[in-house]
């Protein structure tokens, strides 16, 4: 999905708002029943898909938008208030790192499998 909206410029902001068409229906369904198969409810399951979708979304704008900056994230925080002491440690941890999307991804999944196992 990410490759897919990554692909053209404007594919992320032409598919956001936009509803599935009927052809469409019976993928998503079984998007939705893998999830309830899951322990999901159907509510979880759709607000789950809508959450991963969003951040997907997200992150293939920022990347866009960062092609047309001078600098990377990471370069314009180092020159923001506070550049010292743990600000500067965060910077150094990340800087260079190469998987803050499926980081982030993996936290949507950890927050919907602790969602799971608290109902044990």
């Amino acid at each position: 999905m990410r490759d897919g909206l990554r692909a053209h410029r404007d594919a992320v902001l032409l598919t956001a708002g936009s509803r599935p068409t009927a052809d469409r229906a019976s993928a998503i369904g079984g998007m939705l029943q893998a999830l309830c198969d899951a322990g999901f409810t159907p509510g979880e399951a759709l607000l789950n898909i809508l959450v991963v979708t969003d951040y997907v979304s997200g992150t293939v704008l920022e990347e866009q938008a960062g092609h047309f900056r001078e600098d990377d994230a990471v370069e314009r925080l180092e020159g923001g208030p506070g550049g010292d002491g743990v600000f500067a440690a965060a910077i150094a941890e990340v800087q260079g790192r190469e998987d803050a999307f499926e980081y982030g991804l993996g936290l949507l999944i950890d927050g919907m499998r602790a969602r799971l196992a608290a109902r044990s």
